[in-house]
């Protein structure tokens, strides 16, 4: 796994720059049956069963769920920002 695979073009208007209200309102895309689906955080029966996607979807690219989590803090580990309401909010660069 590279770190450019997380890299990836998206447009200013489609990144929270604050948490919800509600954050079990947050959107997720979620992979069920081999399809991904637009759903809500408040759709997922519990964290677990975010846990269990990455998990399954790491193993289909041949990584274990560690490794990713090790690559993804790498990646995000420099960042500066603030906690809003329990939500890392990164700076503006």
């Amino acid at each position: 796994m590279q770190k450019s695979d997380f890299e990836y073009l998206l447009p200013a208007d489609r990144i929270a720059t604050h948490p919800l209200q509600h954050r079990d309102a947050s959107k997720l895309l979620v992979y069920r049956g081999g399809s991904i689906e637009d759903c809500l955080f408040s759709d997922l029966s519990a964290i677990g069963d975010m846990v269990v996607v990455l998990t399954n979807l790491s193993h289909l690219q041949g990584f274990e769920i560690e490794d990713c989590i090790d690559s993804a803090y790498n990646v995000i580990a420099a960042r500066t920002g603030k906690m809003i309401n329990g939500t890392f909010v990164k700076d503006e660069n």
